[in-house]
């Protein structure tokens, strides 16, 4: 720390003073004026004494004035600067960008003399270390990096730049801070760069020093798809095109190809090729697509770039033969089932039916539709089939293409007629006999029952039966009959044969009432005063008795 003192203006005041009044006057004696002290500067202090570029540090100064004058404080500096202005006691200094000492001075002034005071500064700086100092990107590599590190002091700012356009930084500058580094990558695109080698450079900025990355890459010889058309019109008849791929470039051409829409079919649809050419075979399939023009694409991707071929096609107004079913089932009993043809296409679909079978019929067995439904009536004709399983087609033939319709049918086989007896027999006394009818064949048996006879009657007089067996009551009736023997017959007519059962019944010769007595004596003995005696009627009809006695002592009752 320097210090120094100016006093010379007081002096002089002094000598002049003596030399005017000096000897010059008889006066009285003047008073005189004292001297001035210089400020005393107790400290000067920087916070911090060492400085990085581009931070700030605070100047205090501390200083007395042995007379009380009031002191003014000012700065200077052989480099940077006071950001806030260079007076007072606490200022703040802003160092340049460059390392080194500088000197600060405070001078400290009562107004009639000033003390200096400096202080020394060291200011520091952020210095760059770049590293790696060379990128080699071979002949595959796309993105490397390299460092941008602060090995100094303070903030590190920096910038980078590129002198090739196939190369790109991510990113182009920052902030580092002491002992910091960022990570710098570097991008490359070989695309449109002939093969061979490249050099450039990266060249990193800063306040402080600038850095050098060196940038190098191969360009390997390159494959170049190249297709023989641009364009494939398959019209409206034809089905297969084709075109070529070929290698206009070096090395081996890898490729794919595939059709934008179902309808489009590639074949190869992959490869590889170095100098001969690649035939690709593109197929259409107009089937269920609407009647118009489509477009689609053939697209090929490879390592020696992309192409797209168009396609176009057309579709001409055609009719499509649907029906609601493929397959009829009538079981053992349906006769009749329908079915439905319809015209899913465009235009006019004629069609033919025919059917398979000579117990199958189809009506109507042709015709044509557009958009309507045209109704098919099929029917089945059991008569002298055999029982069992039996199957045919319905065939459908259409200028929309064909459909053939699987036809199930079962025959069942017949009922068959079974009775209990051939003979009923009611005898004198019978009022009421039976029979069974049962059905020893298939399916259901239905049969009806009836006798000629008026003193006849059956019942049920009708029915059904598959397997269970159904009781028919014959009832007769004598009253009114003369006397005879009496023959009908109950028929039985069903779906299983026929049948009869002969029923005879005989009304015997009225027998005239006859008297019966029991017993034929009575004998009273000794004691006995009354007895029974039972009047019955031996025969039939009606006995009208009475009872007479000859003796007087006797009695009867009734």
């Amino acid at each position: 720390m320097n210090r120094r003192s100016t006093s010379a203006g007081p002096i002089y005041i002094l000598l002049l003073g003596l030399f005017i009044f000096g000897g010059c006057s008889d006066g009285p004696n003047k008073s005189v004026t004292p001297e001035n002290n210089a400020p005393a500067i107790l400290s000067c202090t920087a916070d911090p004494a060492t400085v990085p570029a581009g931070s700030t540090t605070t100047l205090t100064v501390d200083a007395v004035d042995e007379d009380g004058d009031e002191l003014t404080y000012t700065w200077s500096a052989d480099g940077g600067q006071f950001p806030d202005g260079n007076v007072g006691e606490t200022v703040t200094w802003s160092p340049p960008d460059l390392m080194g000492t500088y000197t600060v001075t405070v001078t400290v002034d009562d107004g009639t003399t000033a003390t200096d005071e400096t202080i020394d500064l060291n200011v520091t700086v952020p210095e760059v270390v770049i590293d790696p100092a060379a990128l080699d990107f071979g002949g595959d590599a796309t993105s490397l990096q390299f460092s941008v590190t602060n090995a100094g002091d303070g903030v590190l700012q920096w910038s980078a730049t590129d002198d090739s356009d196939w190369m790109s930084i991510d990113p182009a500058g920052g902030d580092v801070a002491t002992g910091l580094g960022d990570a710098v990558t570097v991008t490359v695109d070989r695309t449109g760069l002939a093969p061979g080698s490249h050099d450039g450079t990266v060249t990193v900025t800063t306040p402080y020093g600038d850095g050098l990355v060196a940038v190098s890459l191969y360009v390997p010889a390159t494959p170049a798809l190249a297709v023989s058309t641009q364009a494939l019109d398959f019209g409206a008849e034809t089905v297969e095109l084709q075109f070529e791929i070929t290698n206009t470039g070096q090395g081996e051409l890898t490729w794919t190809a595939a059709g934008s829409a179902g309808w489009l079919d590639v074949d190869p649809a992959g490869g590889a090729t170095t100098s001969e050419t690649d035939i690709v075979v593109v197929t259409i399939d107009r089937s269920g697509l609407d009647a118009g023009a489509h477009q689609g694409t053939v697209d090929i991707a490879s390592n020696g770039g992309a192409e797209s071929i168009a396609v176009d096609l057309l579709v001409s107004a055609t009719p499509i033969l649907a029906v609601s079913t493929q397959s009829l089932d009538f079981g053992a009993d349906t006769v009749h089932i329908p079915f439905q043809i319809t015209n899913t296409g465009q235009g006019e679909l004629t069609w033919t039916v025919t059917a398979s079978a000579a117990w199958l019929d189809v009506e109507p067995a042709a015709g044509d539709t557009r958009e309507e439904t045209d109704y098919i009536l099929v029917t089945v004709d059991r008569t002298g089939l055999d029982p069992g399983a039996h199957q045919g087609t319905v065939d459908i033939a259409s200028s929309g293409g064909g459909e053939s319709i699987t036809v199930d049918m079962l025959v069942s086989a017949p009922p068959a007629l079974t009775v209990s007896t051939q003979l009923l027999d009611f005898g004198v006394e019978d009022l009421e006999l039976s029979f069974e009818i049962t059905n020893t064949g298939q399916g259901e048996l239905a049969w009806t029952v009836a006798g000629s006879a008026a003193w006849l009657a059956v019942d049920p007089a009708g029915g059904a039966t598959t397997s269970e067996t159904d009781v028919i009551t014959v009832t007769a009736d004598r009253s009114g009959l003369a006397p005879d023997v009496y023959q009908d017959t109950v028929d039985i007519a069903s779906n299983g044969g026929q049948a009869a059962v002969t029923v005879t019944l005989t009304v015997p010769a009225p027998v005239p009432p006859a008297v019966a007595l029991s017993p034929l004596t009575l004998d009273f003995g000794t004691a006995t005063t009354s007895l029974g005696l039972d009047v019955t009627n031996a025969g039939e009809g009606t006995l009208t008795w009475t009872a007479t006695t000859e003796a007087a002592f006797i009695g009867l009752d009734p």
